[in-house]
């Protein structure tokens, strides 16, 4: 991996598969990966098994997730490139939600 002077990493978590358990086509999710390694230059998929559980009213949701890791300089343009990246999986992925998580970082 390249040096970097990223100051922040960014955690996309993606789930696999629809709210009835459909599965999302490889397609779609490799069609994303791509547009994250277009924009920061690289990306770690962490594909061994998670679950995520959210609980929403009384109604509880389970899925299986991977998380997608890029480092980032926080800069404007990676803002807006979350926004739009996040409302377009939402749409694409029929979720009400796709978490993003920033967190600070130092490259040694």
């Amino acid at each position: 991996m390249a040096r970097t002077s990223a100051n922040f990493e960014y955690e996309v978590y993606v789930p696999l598969s629809d709210n009835q358990g459909v599965r999302f086509s490889k397609v779609v999710l490799e069609y994303y990966k791509a547009r994250l390694v277009e924009h920061f230059g690289g990306l770690t998929d962490l594909k061994h098994k998670n679950e995520g559980i959210w609980k929403v009213h009384d109604i509880e949701y389970c899925d299986e997730i991977v998380i997608w890791k890029v480092l980032g300089a926080h800069a404007q343009s990676d803002e807006e490139f979350f926004a739009g990246l996040k409302k377009s999986m939402m749409k694409d992925l029929k979720q009400h939600d796709i978490l993003i998580v920033r967190i600070a970082a130092e490259i040694i």
